[in-house]
């Protein structure tokens, strides 16, 4: 696993694409009606991404739906 510091918006797309798996983590029960700002993104990257996301939210709803996503919440690391 890599941490990176801040890295300035334009550079997203080759730092998503270097990726193996992208997360997407929010807070649970913050965000419940729209998606993670760099989920376009990582989806243009044609990467793996793990939502680690409230499961009742929107965007937990419409992953779960989707063959091959894993949504998780994210109050439960061990998920």
């Amino acid at each position: 696993i890599s941490f990176w510091p801040m890295q300035p918006p334009e550079l997203a797309p080759v730092i998503y694409s270097a990726a193996d798996v992208n997360v997407i983590p929010l807070i649970k029960d913050v965000y419940k009606t729209a998606l993670p700002s760099k989920t376009a993104t990582c989806l243009a990257c044609q990467k793996p991404i793990i939502f680690a996301i409230g499961m009742d939210s929107k965007c937990g709803q419409k992953c779960m739906k989707e063959a091959g996503c894993s949504v998780v919440e994210s109050d439960h690391p061990d998920e």
